[in-house]
């Protein structure tokens, strides 16, 4: 018996040691484990882990960072989550840690894949490897962890397919897979996981809706955000009644929500943003009623209203509709909404005032009501109750009244805009209140009176804009106090006397621009804040000196102080980061050689209209990236240095109206230089035009008129084929004119030869220019006859006056309309009397008089009358049908045997005689347009109204006596009933003795390229020429889109967009393609403006909406160039292409900024895609009007100084 029990107790020993060695043996394994991964990794924190002076492995469970072990001593969680760990998983050994129940690794820098060996363990729960960077496929073997609850893997470079063995996985609860590449697994071999709770599978590449998710029937928060869905959401989502949060933003699904959402009644979070979705916002969306977060922004709810049921929503905490194509006013059931923190409604079409239940939301600290119709005034009672606001975002709507003295109760405030609306009165003083405010932009609105003092308490601000208002006074003393303010513009007011001196305390400003005011004075001598990059004084009335340390630290970029009474020297000389300067129209002096120095980022300099003397220095070759260089109106004198013709990125120089003498160097034109503009003239120059001139292929426009130029005009001119202006005037050139001007048939602004020596006869070849619209060869000795012009059907201003010309004058509109002064001194001309000419016999239409050349006189006689005989009967057969028919806005009328026909839509009877008798019968002083077509006359009505007429003239086979009436009637009333903000309003038509009228609104500014082009450029700021393009790509997704049938427009020009007192754009012409060839179907030669032609239209003449896309993106580059973008739309299939954008842009402006920088790139990268050759790359106008009106342009990836055209068109 004792010997049994002592056996027995033997055993036992044994056994205890054995396990006891085995634990440390285990423990060990473990231990050198870790140490050989930590080995492997290139960078760590783990300093603790160390086995020194022999010590035993247990010190692992005791002192390691990160490390977790049990009562054995064995390894059960290794917790390391952003331990600066750089390296592998490759040396780590899975299979020595039997035990471990957690390994949490995330937001380190482990690359490369992870090993399968990772299914060894076997006993894991928890599992995070996220934020890392391993790539390839996932490991299948994650689904041989039958025991995990917890799996994140999310923001790694995983690929392919999400691995089917994952479905293996029947006890997690907890999966994000979010931030990888991965694509749906196989539905067939993955049926489910039943107990996931939280799926997260945003950021990748899915391109369908996993349909295992439907087999998760305890999922209650799913995110499926920002992948590639394009499909409809499938109709089993809308049956997952678990569903806590739902989150399927940033793809791009398509179809309506239906009004099973309601089944969704556990949703607290729905956010199905940034989509494709249609339809309206069901009214189901009010059964929702734990919802505290709504997001349906960025969709196309088309014209949908938003339902008032959102009422029923009393636990809202956020609501997002940011540009949905919502279409209604505000319920006023939102304001059931009492827990809104966020409210989000802008770029909507959104209308009426603001609700006053809107008031109740007292909770509300973000309120954003932009870009909307809204109307009405902002009642106090909205502001006395929204004191937690830290946004107000109102912009950009149609809000008029004033500013409630209330809005100093938002003592929280910290951004505050009210621009681009029509909010009047002063600004309250009680503005001072808001301490706390960061940024506030008031701009472009009607407020008036004096800028309060207490501005000056605003002392955490940084932006504040006041600009296009009608604020007057001074400005105040305490702008001194805002030490923070950096950005500060109130440009284009009405603000007087001088700039306070304690502008000089602004020490952090950025940008100051106060331009277009009537501010006088001088500048302070010692404004010069160290900062400072930007500054505008222009267009005010300052006198003396700029201050001579305004760039003391070198960090001013732009400066404009243009268009004042400065005088004194440039204090340039040491400014090296100079990028734009305009001080043109002052009276500066100084010797220009002396005054400037080197200036590496130079790109647009205008010193025009000073009094600068000296000569050019060859050192202005230096300043490498100088676009445009523009010194007219000086007292410079000297040559031409040749080394300008170095400069490779000069486009423009003007050095028009000075004291230069000497020859044209030859070195400015050569085959790589970029100069589209050159202008000369009004100097000395003598010498011959050199025959280098053909290889500056790049010229648009030419000016060498009045110098000394002399002999013949060089053939090699011919080669300069993208001339669009020709001036050559008041030389002294001789000879021909040469035959090759004929091959610039892309001359079409205009062509001056005025005043010169010419000879002989004008060349057939010049028949070539018919896109020229003024013509001047006036003052020569040219002779023959005048029927080379006869093609030239886009002529509008002609002047061949002292010649020797001879014969009939050209039936074209330019010499029917032609004057008295334009024609006189040719006495061998005959026409008609009223302009000074004898009236042509019949044989002097033939040199020989023969018999062959009567009959053709006679038949040129009978061939009119007849036409008219035939209108008269037209006519008679039209009235008996109005008088039938008993149509009211058709009107058939014979006024002294003259053939009409007309329709109209206005209010009040508007008849054809009263266009004569406002016009005088058309006499040419009521002209305010002339172009190929006709002319344009200004009508002021009996009743006070003002409209624009425009006469077409129309040949011989344009006759209406083979229409369809009643078809024809159809369409024109049809284009009299367009309304739209962006489009004319077009009243009526009449055909009238051979001439066609069509009656439009007068737009005050007349066209966009006389605006662009003219003086009144200069008015044309960024925020400008961003709302004009956008108005225009509204009215033409209205064209295309919205009318029934679509209408396409076939000539989108800078000529056919006109420009109202606001400069608000608006599409003229949008008939009168169609009017003047009412009868084809079929185009047989292109309609539109040279340059603006799509290239399909110019080949096969096949039109489509696609043409005008592509003449938007043309005129959307022209707009932000200031010049037609003849290189870029031609250079867009070029790899090697990769003109910066800066460079491009209108040189008379500064570069914008910020958001603003942000929105032109924008702009230009869909302008780009709009001008693409093949018309099927190119988006539709309602795709291009929806991005354009959405402002959520994205941030850029670089300074906008180094973004390339090239950069744009790869984004596109």
């Amino acid at each position: 018996m004792g010997a049994a029990i002592l056996k027995l107790g033997g055993v036992f020993f044994f056994l205890c040691f054995s396990l006891l060695g085995n634990g440390t043996a285990a423990q060990d394994v473990e231990a050198r484990a870790l140490l050989a991964w930590k080995d492997s990794l290139t960078s760590h924190s783990l300093d603790s882990w160390t086995l020194s002076n022999g010590s035993s492995s247990s010190g692992t469970c005791r002192s390691w960072t990160g490390i977790k072990c049990d009562a054995a001593g064995n390894v059960v969680e290794i917790n390391l989550p952003r331990s600066g760990l750089d390296g592998t998983l490759e040396n780590f050994n899975f299979s020595a840690f039997p035990n471990l129940l957690r390994l949490d690794l995330d937001y380190n820098n482990l690359v490369a894949l992870i090993p399968s060996e990772i299914g060894s363990l076997q006993k894991i729960t928890h599992l995070d490897l996220g934020s890392n960077n391993f790539t390839e496929s996932m490991p299948a073997e994650i689904g041989n962890l039958l025991e995990l609850r917890f799996l994140r893997l999310y923001n790694n470079s995983f690929l392919g397919d999400i691995p089917y063995q994952l479905s293996n996985l029947r006890k997690l609860w907890y999966l994000d897979l979010a931030g990888n590449y991965l694509t749906s697994p196989d539905p067939l071999r993955f049926p489910g996981l039943p107990s996931v709770t939280r799926l997260g599978l945003n950021l990748n590449s899915l391109a369908d809706f996993p349909p295992f998710i439907f087999n998760c029937p305890k999922l209650n928060n799913l995110d499926m955000s920002e992948n590639l869905i394009s499909s409809s959401i499938p109709s089993q989502l809308w049956s997952m009644n678990t569903l806590q949060f739902l989150n399927l933003s940033f793809n791009s699904f398509q179809g309506s929500i239906p009004d099973t959402i309601r089944n969704l009644s556990q949703l607290r979070e729905l956010r199905l943003g940034t989509n494709n979705l249609t339809g309206s916002i069901p009214s189901e969306i009010g059964n929702l009623v734990l919802l505290e977060i709504l997001e349906l922004n960025e969709n196309k709810f088309m014209k949908g209203p938003i339902p008032s049921s959102i009422g029923n929503l009393t636990k809202l905490q956020k609501l997002d509709l940011t540009n949905s194509g919502l279409e209604s006013t505000i319920p006023d059931e939102l304001g059931s909404c009492t827990n809104l923190t966020f409210l989000a409604l802008p770029n909507n079409r959104l209308s009426g005032s603001l609700p006053l239940s809107l008031s109740k939301l007292t909770q509300i600290t973000e309120l954003g009501l932009s870009q909307n119709s809204f109307s009405g005034q902002i009642d106090p009672s909205l502001l006395s109750n929204w004191t937690r606001l830290i946004s107000l975002q109102l912009q950009d709507n149609e809000l008029n009244g004033t500013i409630p003295p209330e809005i100093g109760l938002l003592g929280e405030l910290r951004y505050l805009f009210l621009f681009d609306n029509s909010i009047s009165g002063p600004i309250p003083r009680e503005i001072g209140n808001l301490r706390n405010l960061i940024s506030l932009d008031l701009s472009n609105n009607k407020l008036n009176s004096s800028i309060p003092s207490t501005i000056g308490s605003l002392v955490s601000l940084t932006n504040m804009s006041l600009f296009e208002n009608e604020l007057s006074g001074i400005m105040p003393e305490e702008i001194g106090n805002i030490s923070t303010l950096e950005y500060l513009d109130w440009s284009s007011n009405r603000l007087e006397g001088p700039l306070p001196s304690t502008i000089s305390n602004l020490k952090n400003l950025i940008l100051f621009y106060v331009p277009s005011n009537n501010l006088s004075g001088t500048i302070p001598g010692d404004f010069s804040p160290p900062f400072l990059s930007n500054v505008s004084f222009a267009s005010n009335n300052f006198t003396g000196p700029l201050p001579a340390g305004i760039c003391k630290t070198g960090e001013l970029v732009y400066i404009a102080a243009n268009d004042n009474k400065l005088t004194g020297p440039v204090p340039f000389k040491n400014c090296s980061r100079l990028v734009r300067v305009r001080l043109e129209d002052n009276l500066l002096d100084g010797n220009i050689s002396e005054v400037f120095g080197v200036y590496p980022d130079l790109v647009f300099m205008d010193l025009s209209d000073n009094r600068l003397y000296g000569e050019l220095s060859p050192k202005w070759a230096e300043n490498e990236l100088l676009s445009s260089f523009r010194l007219s109106g000086n007292l410079i004198s000297g040559s031409i240095p040749a080394e300008i013709g170095r400069m490779k990125e000069l486009q423009m120089f003007r050095i028009a109206s000075n004291r230069l003498t000497g020859e044209i160097p030859e070195e400015l034109f050569n085959s790589s230089s970029r100069l589209y503009d050159l202008n000369l003239s009004d100097n000395l120059l003598s010498g011959k035009i050199p025959e280098k001139i053909g290889q500056a292929t790049a010229l648009q426009s030419l000016d060498l008129s009045g110098n000394n130029l002399s002999h013949p005009i060089p053939d090699e001119l011919g080669d300069c084929q993208d001339l669009i202006t020709l001036k050559l005037g008041n030389n002294r050139l001789n000879g021909s004119i040469p035959l090759r001007l004929g091959s610039l048939t892309s001359l079409q602004t205009e062509l001056d030869l005025s005043r010169n020596l010419l000879t002989g006869s004008i060349p057939s070849q010049l028949a070539s220019l018919r896109l020229l619209e003024k013509l001047n060869l006036s003052h020569n000795s040219l002779s023959g006859s005048l029927a080379p012009l006869s093609e030239l059907r886009s002529l509008g201003d002609v002047d061949i006056s002292f010649n020797n010309l001879s014969g009939t004058l050209p039936n074209t509109p330019a010499f029917i309309d032609a004057s008295r002064e334009e024609l006189q001194g040719n006495p061998n001309l005959c026409g008609k009397q009223e302009q000074g000419l004898t009236v042509c016999s019949v044989s002097s239409s033939s040199p020989n008089g023969s018999k062959k050349t009567n009959w053709k006189v006679i038949i040129a006689v009978l061939v009119p009358v007849a036409f008219v005989a035939i209108l008269l009967s037209v006519a008679v057969i039209i009235v008996v049908h109005r008088r039938r028919s008993k149509k009211p806005d058709v009107e058939n009328e014979t006024a002294g045997g003259e053939s009409s026909f007309s329709i109209w839509n206005f209010d009040g009877r508007l008849a054809f005689k009263d266009l004569v008798a406002a016009t005088e019968n058309f006499d040419e002083k009521y002209i305010i347009g002339r172009g190929g077509q006709g002319c344009v006359y200004r009508a002021l009505l009996p009743k006070g109204e003002i409209v624009a007429v425009k006469r077409l003239h129309r040949s011989s086979d344009d006759s209406f006596s083979d229409l369809d009436k009643k078809s024809f009637e159809s369409e024109i009333r049809a284009l009299t009933e367009i309304r739209h903000r962006n489009i004319v309003k077009f009243y009526g038509f009449c055909s009238m003795n051979g001439n066609m009228f069509l009656v439009y609104d007068f737009v005050e500014k007349g066209s966009l390229g006389s605006v662009l082009y003219g003086e009144e450029g200069r008015n044309l700021d960024w925020v400008t020429r961003l709302k004009i393009i956008k108005g225009l790509a509204y009215a033409l997704s209205y064209l295309h889109h919205d009318c029934t049938p679509a209408i396409v427009h076939r000539d989108i020009s800078r000529n056919n967009v006109l420009l109202d007192s606001a400069y608000v754009p608006r599409v003229s012409d949008f008939g009168t393609a169609r009017l003047l060839k009412p009868s084809e179907s079929i185009w047989t030669a292109p309609v539109g403006a040279f340059g603006y032609i799509a290239p399909e239209l110019a080949t096969n003449m096949k039109v489509s909406p696609k043409c005008d896309v592509f003449s938007f993106g043309v005129l959307a580059l022209e707009v932000v160039m200031g010049k037609h973008p003849g290189e870029v739309v031609s250079s867009l299939e070029r790899e090697d292409w990769d003109a910066l954008l800066v460079e491009e842009l209108d040189q008379r402006l500064p570069p914008p900024t910020g958001s603003l920088a942000q929105e032109l790139a924008f702009v230009v990268k869909m302008a780009l895609q709009c001008a693409r050759p093949n018309p099927r790359s190119r988006p539709t106008m309602h795709f291009v009007s929806s991005e354009l009106l959405a402002r959520n342009s994205p941030p850029l990836s670089r300074p906008l100084r180094a973004i390339t055209f090239r950069d744009l068109m790869v984004v596109a």
